[in-house]
């Protein structure tokens, strides 16, 4: 049994509810032609009345900037932890590694402390220098950076729990190939500095909101 004109014809009341809908069906059936030429013009300016809006992925320059500033401390923080010479001792390498392993907090913190309020020697001063505020201002970036970049970052805890989720594994790794130390006090002052980072982050949003005076 042929399917019914007028059940085809109601797609088109479906599709363009905008159109003046008396009497189309019959028109359509008449004359084809006419009604797709004006059916497509009715489209037209529809389309011209309401744009479709375009996704652009567009990348700002000052997005750029950070990325391109990210990667480049990405490459110069892998460079300053892993390529050092490994110190190999007669011990057997799970005995070394176990020297290489502080769990205890704030024992190396305060030894350093000890060498700079008791100065002795000038290397270990410098040892004890570099070692807490390295451990500190190296980091700061780390916690500046993720909130710039990513709109989800921007909770303090989120930006210190992707902190320490960087920096174990990196204590763990140093350990293992015997280049560093897994210091439990490393862990806390690179989480000081990243903290130190967020708190820039802020203070750069809080002047940016702030009324010009």
């Amino acid at each position: 049994m042929p399917q019914p004109k007028v059940l085809k014809m109601r797609a088109y009341f479906v599709y363009f509810p905008f159109l003046e809908l008396r009497g189309w069906g019959k028109r359509i059936a008449a004359q084809p032609q006419t009604i797709y030429s004006e059916l497509s013009l009715h489209s037209e300016s529809f389309s011209a009345i309401i744009p479709m809006p375009e996704r652009r992925c567009t990348v700002t320059r000052q997005r750029k900037i950070l990325i391109t500033f990210a990667v480049l401390y990405a490459v110069m923080m892998v460079y300053l932890l892993f390529f050092r010479k490994p110190v190999f001792t007669d011990e057997p390498y799970w005995g070394q590694v176990r020297s290489h392993l502080n769990p205890i907090p704030f024992h190396t913190i305060g030894l350093y402390l000890r060498l700079l309020l008791r100065p002795s020697q000038p290397w270990l001063i410098r040892l004890a220098r570099v070692n807490l505020w390295g451990n500190i201002f190296l980091f700061i970036p780390l916690g500046l950076l993720p909130p710039l970049l990513w709109q989800k970052a921007r909770r303090f805890w989120k930006t210190l729990l992707l902190a320490a989720g960087v920096m174990i594994p990196v204590e763990l790794l140093q350990m293992l190939l015997l280049v560093g130390t897994c210091d439990v006090d490393d862990l806390i002052l690179n989480l000081l500095g990243a903290a130190l980072g967020y708190g820039l982050f802020r203070l750069m949003r809080w002047e940016k909101k702030s009324p010009a005076m």
